[in-house]
C-alpha cells in the first residue's frame, strides 16, 4: 500500500471517529472552527466525486428547482416578507403533499 493510500485510509478513519462522537462535535463550540470544518467537508466531498455523481447532484438540483417553479414554490416564498413557513403550510399553498414536499427538501 502506498504512502498517499495509507494517509487516505487514516484521514477517513479520523473523519469517521470525529462524526461518531456526538461529544467531540458539541464541543467544538467556536463558529470559526465549525465553518472551516463545513467548508472542508464540502471541499472534500466535490473533490471526489466521480463525474456521474456530479451529474447525478447538479441534475437532482435542476429538478427540484424546477419543481419549485411549477409549484410557485419561489413566488410563495418571496411574498412572505422574509417570514418562515412550516412544511404544512408551505404544502397548502403550493398544494404538494407535506410527505413529499418533506423528503425532496422542498
Amino acid at each position: 500500500m502506498s504512502l498517499q493510500s495509507r494517509e487516505a485510509r487514516s484521514l477517513a478513519d479520523n473523519i469517521n471517529s470525529f462524526i461518531e462522537s456526538r461529544q467531540v462535535i458539541l464541543g467544538v463550540q467556536d463558529d470559526s472552527v465549525r465553518r472551516r470544518l463545513r467548508e472542508a467537508g464540502r471541499k472534500l466531498s466535490l473533490a471526489m466525486e466521480a463525474p456521474q455523481d456530479t451529474i447525478h447532484r447538479i441534475a437532482w438540483a435542476l429538478g427540484l428547482a424546477r419543481v419549485g417553479v411549477d409549484v410557485r414554490l419561489f413566488e410563495i416564498l418571496s411574498e412572505n416578507d422574509g417570514s418562515t413557513f412550516t412544511n404544512e403550510e408551505l404544502a397548502h399553498r403550493t398544494g404538494v403533499d407535506a410527505v413529499l414536499m418533506s423528503e425532496a427538501g422542498l
